[in-house]
Formats: C-alpha cells, sequence, structure tokens
C-alpha cells in the first residue's frame, strides 16, 4: 500500500498534493497522535504509582509486629511467641516490639541452613 502511495506521489507534481495523499498523511497524523497519546498516559500511570508495583522497595526498613506477621507469613502471636522466647531478632520500644527487615531476613536464612532437631 505505501509503495503505490509513493509511486502515485512521485508521479504528480509535488506543489500540489492530491485527494488521497492528504488524507492518507491526516490519518497517519492521527494515528501517531493517537499512539503518542497513549504513551504518554502509560508514562504518567507509571509515574504516578511506583508503590503499586510488585518489586517496590519497602517504605520502612522497621516493621512492627503485624507487618513482621504478613512478611513471614505467619500469624501475629507467632512473632509474639517468638519474640519472647528470644528466637526471632528483634527491639523494644516501649511497649513496641519492633523489627528490622535485615536482621528477619538474615534471621531466616541463618535458620534455613542450621540443621533442625526434628531431622535426626
Amino acid at each position: 500500500m505505501t509503495v503505490a502511495l509513493v509511486k502515485a506521489t512521485a508521479n504528480t507534481n509535488t506543489n500540489t498534493p492530491t485527494a488521497p495523499t492528504a488524507r492518507s498523511r491526516e490519518f497517519l497524523e492521527r494515528q501517531a497522535f493517537e499512539a503518542f497519546k497513549a504513551f504518554l498516559c502509560a508514562m504518567q500511570e507509571c509515574v504516578a504509582a511506583p508503590s503499586t508495583s510488585p518489586a517496590a522497595e519497602p517504605a520502612s526498613d522497621v516493621m512492627t509486629v503485624d507487618e513482621a506477621a504478613a512478611f513471614l507469613g505467619v500469624d501475629r502471636n507467632t512473632v509474639y511467641e517468638y519474640t519472647t522466647r528470644g528466637v526471632i531478632p528483634h527491639q523494644r520500644l516501649g511497649k513496641r516490639i519492633l523489627l528490622r527487615r535485615g536482621a528477619v531476613i538474615a534471621w531466616l536464612d541463618a535458620s534455613l541452613c542450621a540443621p533442625s532437631s526434628a531431622t535426626r
């Protein structure tokens, strides 16, 4: 289709565009404009909501018991029990129990590598 359009344009006078060529140009310009609008909308969505992406970094390195429970996939009472027994690394700030994300990850890595007593 574009080859025929180029041949038709080459055969006609370059100063006066033909009706099909003018319509084709308008059509292509409209398509390009719509594609550009779609691109801008997609970019605005990416910039407006970076926290919704799964690979986004956490907002804070410090977690509460509820956040740690969600992170570990266990009940919050399990996290309270582990902190009371001293199994999981934590800090107390008054009555609050805080856990550092990096320390919890390191604890998980260490506990996964250590042999458990149940494997005997």
